[in-house]
C-alpha cells in the first residue's frame, strides 16, 4: 500500500506516477520482457516512451533531455546485457553532469546464486559512474524515486540509477518504514 493512497499500486505504477508528478514527460529505452509493465505504466501516466535502437542511445537521449529541460531525463533497460549497455551513456552523463535517472531490471534475489549472463552486480557496476545507485527491492519505492530525482537534479547534477527485480513490476511495494506494515 502506498502512503496516502486508498488502493494498492504496483511498483511500476508508483515509479511512473512519481516521475510524472516530478515533470518527467519522456522515457527512452530498448525494452525487454522484464520492463514491459513499467513501460506500460509510464505510458498510462502520461510519460511517452521513446523506443531506441540500443540502450546507450537511450541514456544519451535522457542526458540531452536533462540538460535542455532541467528535469532529469529517464532511460529504461532490461536486465543483464541491457543494463550494461547503459554504461556508456550514463558514464558520459556523469562526467558531463547531466541529470539522468536510469532504471533497469535485475534478476530476483532467489536467482542471485545462479551463474548466468543476466545476473550481474549492477549496483557495483553503476556506483562509480552515478551519484546514487539503489536497489528498489525492499525499499520504499516512492521515496527512493523521489530521492533519485532530487539527487539527479540537485547540485551538481549527475546520473542516478535504480535497479528493480525482474518480474517485480507487478508486485505491491512494501509499506514505508514506520508505516505499521506486516
Amino acid at each position: 500500500m502506498v502512503t496516502g493512497s486508498t488502493r494498492n499500486h504496483t511498483c511500476a505504477e508508483v515509479i511512473a506516477r512519481t516521475l510524472h508528478e516530478a515533470g518527467v514527460r519522456f522515457a527512452f529505452g530498448h525494452p525487454g520482457g522484464e520492463v514491459l509493465e513499467l513501460i506500460d505504466a509510464l505510458e498510462r501516466s502520461g510519460i511517452r516512451f521513446v523506443l531506441t535502437g540500443q540502450e546507450s542511445t537511450a541514456a544519451f537521449m535522457a542526458a540531452a533531455v536533462g540538460r535542455l529541460t532541467g528535469t532529469p531525463g529517464v532511460c529504461v533497460a532490461t536486465l543483464g546485457p541491457g543494463a550494461c549497455n547503459l554504461v556508456l551513456g550514463v558514464g558520459t552523463a556523469y562526467l558531463d553532469r547531466d541529470s539522468v535517472l536510469a532504471i533497469s531490471a535485475r534478476t530476483s534475489t532467489e536467482r542471485h546464486h545462479r551463474s548466468n549472463k543476466q545476473n550481474l552486480p549492477l549496483i557495483d557496476l553503476f556506483t562509480p559512474i552515478t551519484r546514487w545507485s539503489v536497489d528498489l527491492e525492499g525499499a520504499d519505492v516512492e521515496d527512493a524515486v523521489q530521492t533519485a530525482l532530487s539527487v539527479a537534479g540537485g547540485p551538481p547534477p549527475g546520473a542516478r540509477r535504480q535497479n528493480r527485480r525482474a518480474g517485480g513490476a507487478g508486485d505491491t511495494p512494501p509499506p514505508p518504514a514506520g508505516a505499521g506494515g506486516r
